[in-house]
C-alpha cells in the first residue's frame, strides 16, 4: 500500500496521528507495549517524504536490532517504492561505521579499518595481558574486556577510570591504554569504538559534524530507552535544540541497564531538549484489559517513571491463571499438562510462551516438556544441558566414570585455564594414539611425552591426578556429591567467581542448577544394591537420554526463554514461571544487596512479560524449590501480591492473601492433588506468607551424604551458607572468616555457620 495522507485517519489512532503529523519541534513518543510504534515511525517517514518534500536521504532512522531496521526499511519501500531505500535506516552502531568509513582519517583511522568480534577483542587482550607482564590471576582477560565496554558505553578513556574508587582501577586503565594501542597498530576498532571514536570525530573536527547536522534534517530514534550515554551525547552533537528530533520509546520497557542502558535519558528528554511535546500511545492492540491491568498493578510501583496506563478494545478477556505447586518439578510437570490442553483446544504451539527469570531454571521444565511430549524451543539461548559450561562440567563427570574418554579428556583438560595449550595438547595426543592408551593415561606418564618441558609436564600429571580425584568421589557417594566435588576440584567454580562478571555469575548458577539437578536425581532414585551401575553413571545416562529427545522435532513448537529475551515479542498464551521472592524479583535485586534502581528493573522486566500476552497469563510459583542444590521456602513474589484479586476472578476482596492463590488454583485445575507423592515426608508444612521469608516447621530430609571429618578451613577454599550459598574464603581470622558469595558480595561470618563444600 503505498502512502497517501489523506487515508491517515482511517488508519491511525488519534495520538498516533498527531505523531506521524508533529512539525519540528522535539518530539517524545511514549510507546506503551503493543501501541504501535513502529507503524508511528514508518508513517512519520513517509509523511515527511510525501508531504513534506524532506528528501528521503536527509532523514536518519535509528533502530537497536538488525531485524528492527530490516523490518522498518520493507515497511518504508512499501510505502514510497524506491525512496524508502533512500532512507539511513540502522543501528547506531551501524550508522557509526558507515561515517567512520566515509570520515574516519580525520582521526587517524584507516578506511579500511577492521572491527573486531568478541573472540577478536578476547584473542587481543590476552596478548596484551602477556606483553604487558600481567598474570590471568591477577585479572581475567574477559573482566577486562567488560570493564573497557562498560566505560566506553560511558563515553569514559582509560584516565576517567585511573580516578574511579575501584581499587584495581590503575591495572584496568593500563590496559585500556595498551588494547587502545594495538588496536590501532591493526588498524581495527571494537564494537565500542564505533561510537566512541565517532564521538571524537566530531568532537575533534567541527566541519564534519556541521556537514552530518546539515544532512540529516531529521533524526528518529526506536526504543530511546535503551540508549547509553554516549548515543545521547551524539544525538545531542547532531540535534542541539532537539529540532527535527523524534525519541520514540517506553521506560516501562527499560530492562537492559546491564548493558549501559540509562532509562534516564528517556525521562530527562523534556528538560535536555526544551519545547518538547510529548504524545503517549497508551491504546494497546494487543492484550486484553485484565492482562493490561494485571501489568499496570505491578508497574505502577516504581517511583521513577512517567505516568501511563495501557487500554484496549480487545475486551476484558478471561481471569490471570494461576498455579502453586509444592516443588519446582510439579510446577513444570503442570505448566506442560495446561499447555497440552490447550494445544488439544487447538491452540498452534508457536503461540504459547513459557518463560523464566534466569537460563538455570530452564533445566527442570525442558526435563518436562520432553517427558511430557510436547515440542518446545530455547530462544535465544541453548538447551541448559548443550549450554558450554554444562558440558564442561558433564565431561569431568563421564571422565569420572569413563577415563578413557579422550574426547571428554580434550575437552576440560584446559578448562579452567591450566597452561595446557594447543601445542601441548597436540603433543599428547599425539603420543596417545602411538602408544594405543588414553589422554589421560598419557598425562600420567607424561614424562615420557617427547617435546614437552618440565613445566607442561607437571600440568599434565596435575590434570590426570585431577580425575583421579574426582573419580575418587564419584566413587565413594551420590551423583550430587559426584557433581559438587567435580565443580568445586575441577576450579571451574572458583573461575566464574574469580571473573565475577554478570555473565560468569549466570554460568556458575547453571552449574550448580545442574548439582541441583544430581541431588533431586538422587532423592527420586534409590540405588538398587543388585545393580552395579552407579547413581552417577545412571544419572549421566539419563541426561543424555534428555539430551537426545525431541531434538530432531519439526513443526510449531512451545518457546522457552527468558523475560529478557521475551522482548519485543508477543504471544496467544504466556506462562510467567517462578513468581516467588528471591526468584523473581532475583536475590541479586533484593534486601541489603540491592540498590533501588535493580528492583525497579525488576519491576520493569516483569510489566514486559505480562505485555507479551495477547488472550491468556497464568502465573505460577512452587513453594520449595532446589536452587543451586540447596532447598529454600521462598514467599510468593511481590509482584503477585501487587496484582488486584478481581483479576484473577475473586471479586470480594482487596488484597491478595497466599490462600487465595491455592483456591483459585484449585477451581482452575481440579487435578492439583496435595497428597500426591513428590518424594518428601506426609507432614511437610510451611508458613506461607506475603511479607516475611516462610520458614518450614519441618523440612524435608535433605539426600543422605556420607559422613565424612571436615577439613579446618583456610583462604582459597569455598564453604556453604544457610543463607548465603556456596562462597569462596578470602581470610580466616580466629573464629571469623571473610567470605565472598556471588551475588551478595564480601561478608564476614562465624566459622560455626558455615561447612565446608
Amino acid at each position: 500500500m503505498t502512502f497517501d495522507r489523506a487515508t491517515l485517519p482511517s488508519l491511525l489512532n488519534r495520538e498516533q496521528l498527531e505523531a506521524v503529523l508533529h512539525g519540528e519541534d522535539p518530539l517524545l513518543v511514549l510507546a506503551g507495549a503493543g501501541s504501535g510504534k513502529t507503524r508511528v515511525i514508518t508513517y512519520r517517514i513517509a509523511d515527511l517524504v510525501r508531504s513534506r518534500g524532506v528528501p528521503p536521504w536527509k532523514i536518519l532512522a535509528v533502530t537497536f536490532t538488525n531485524k528492527a531496521a530490516e523490518e522498518m526499511r520493507e515497511r518504508l519501500l512499501g510505502l514510497l517504492g524506491e525512496e524508502g531505500g533512500e532512507v539511513w535506516i540502522s543501528t547506531f552502531h551501524a550508522a557509526g561505521a558507515r561515517i567512520l568509513r566515509r570520515e574516519g582519517e580525520a582521526i587517524g583511522l584507516p578506511r579500511s579499518f577492521v572491527v573486531y568480534d568478541e573472540s577478536d577483542q578476547l584473542s587481543l587482550m590476552k596478548r596484551v595481558l602477556e606483553a604487558a607482564g600481567y598474570e590471568k590471576r591477577q585479572i581475567s582477560p574477559g573482566v577486562v574486556l567488560r570493564r573497557i565496554d562498560a566505560a566506553k558505553n560511558h563515553g569514559l578513556g582509560p584516565d576517567d577510570l585511573e580516578s574511579e574508587d575501584e581499587a584495581d582501577g590503575w591495572l584496568v586503565a593500563d590496559l585500556y591504554r595498551r588494547y587502545q594501542a594495538a588496536l590501532r597498530e591493526a588498524g581495527a576498532v571494537d564494537f565500542g569504538d564505533l561510537l566512541l571514536r565517532l564521538f571524537e570525530l566530531f568532537e575533534t573536527a567541527p566541519d564534519v559534524l556541521e556537514r552530518y547536522r546539515r544532512r540529516f534534517e531529521y533524526v528518529l530514534v526506536d526504543e530511546f530507552q535503551d540508549t547509553n550515554d554516549v548515543q545521547l551525547r551524539l544525538l545531542r552533537m547532531l540535534k542541539e535544540d532537539g529540532r527535527g528530533l523524534c525519541a520514540v520509546g517506553d521506560d516501562d520497557q527499560s530492562i537492559y541497564r546491564w548493558r549501559g542502558a540509562n532509562v534516564e535519558n528517556l525521562l530527562a528528554f523534556p528538560e535536555i531538549f526544551p519545547n518538547t511535546r510529548i504524545i503517549k500511545l497508551e491504546q494497546n492492540y494487543r492484550s486484553t484489559q485484565i492482562i493490561l491491568d494485571a501489568a499496570h498493578a505491578v508497574i505502577a510501583k516504581n517511583p521513577h517513571r512517567m505516568e501511563k496506563k495501557l487500554w484496549t478494545r480487545n475486551g476484558p478477556g478471561e481471569p490471570l491463571g494461576c498455579i502453586v505447586a509444592r516443588t519446582e518439578r510439579e510446577e513444570a510437570e503442570r505448566v506442560v499438562d495446561r499447555i497440552r490442553a490447550s494445544l488439544r483446544r487447538g491452540v498452534d504451539p508457536s503461540e504459547i510462551a513459557v518463560f523464566y527469570r534466569t537460563n538455570a531454571q530452564s533445566r527442570v521444565l525442558e526435563e518436562a516438556f520432553r517427558l511430557g511430549g510436547v515440542p518446545y524451543q530455547v530462544v535465544r539461548g541453548r538447551s541448559f544441558y548443550e549450554r558450554a559450561e554444562v558440558k564442561d562440567l558433564v565431561a569431568y563427570l563421564r571422565l569420572a566414570v569413563h577415563p578413557h574418554s579422550d574426547v571428554d579428556a580434550a575437552r576440560v583438560i584446559n578448562k579452567p585455564a591450566r597452561g595446557i595449550g594447543a601445542t601441548t595438547l597436540g603433543r599428547l595426543q599425539a603420543a596417545a594414539a602411538d602408544w594405543g592408551v588414553s589422554l589421560v593415561e598419557v598425562c600420567r606418564q607424561a614424562a615420557q611425552v617427547p617435546g614437552l618441558s618440565a613445566a607442561q609436564q607437571q600440568r599434565a600429571r596435575a590434570f590426570a591426578d585431577l580425575v583421579g580425584r574426582i573419580a575418587l568421589a564419584a566413587a565413594e557417594g551420590a551423583a550430587g556429591d559426584a557433581a559438587e566435588a567435580a565443580l568445586v576440584l575441577s576450579g571451574l567454580e572458583a573461575a566464574y567467581l574469580d571473573e565475577g562478571t554478570d555473565e560468569a555469575l549466570e554460568r556458575l548458577e547453571n552449574l550448580r542448577e545442574f548439582v541441583g539437578a544430581a541431588r533431586e536425581w538422587d532423592a527420586r532414585h534409590q540405588p538398587d544394591p543388585d545393580d552395579d551401575v552407579t547413581p552417577l553413571a545412571a544419572f549421566l545416562e539419563q541426561i543424555a537420554l534428555l539430551g537426545d529427545a525431541d531434538d530432531r522435532v519439526s513443526g510449531p513448537k512451545v518457546s522457552l526463554m527468558t523475560l529478557h529475551a521475551s522482548k519485543g515479542l508477543e504471544f496467544e498464551e504466556v506462562y510467567l514461571t517462578g513468581m516467588e521472592e528471591s526468584v523473581f524479583p532475583h536475590v541479586r535485586a533484593l534486601g541489603l544487596f540491592g540498590a533501588p534502581e535493580s528492583l525497579e528493573e525488576e519491576r520493569r522486566l516483569c510489566y514486559v512479560g505480562f505485555t507479551r500476552a495477547k488472550k491468556r497469563l497464568v502465573l505460577s510459583l512452587a513453594q520449595s524449590r532446589y536452587i543451586f542444590g540447596e532447598l529454600r521456602f521462598n514467599a510468593p513474589s511481590r509482584f503477585l501480591s501487587d496484582v488486584p484479586p478481581r483479576l484473577f476472578g475473586l471479586e470480594d476482596q482487596e488484597r491478595l492473601r497466599p490462600a487465595d492463590l491455592e483456591e483459585i488454583d484449585e477451581v482452575e485445575d481440579a487435578a492439583f492433588d496435595l497428597d500426591e507423592d513428590d518424594g518428601f515426608e506426609d507432614d511437610y508444612v510451611i508458613d506461607y506468607a506475603w511479607d516475611q521469608r516462610p520458614e518450614p516447621r519441618k523440612r524435608p530430609k535433605p539426600p543422605r551424604k556420607k559422613e565424612r571429618e571436615a577439613p579446618a578451613l583456610r583462604a582459597g577454599m569455598p564453604a556453604r551458607h544457610a543463607s548465603f550459598g556456596v562462597g569462596m574464603i578470602e581470610a580466616v581470622d580466629g573464629d571469623k572468616v571473610s567470605i565472598r558469595f556471588p551475588g551478595v558480595g564480601l561478608k564476614r561470618v562465624m566459622i560455626r555457620f558455615l561447612e565446608p563444600v
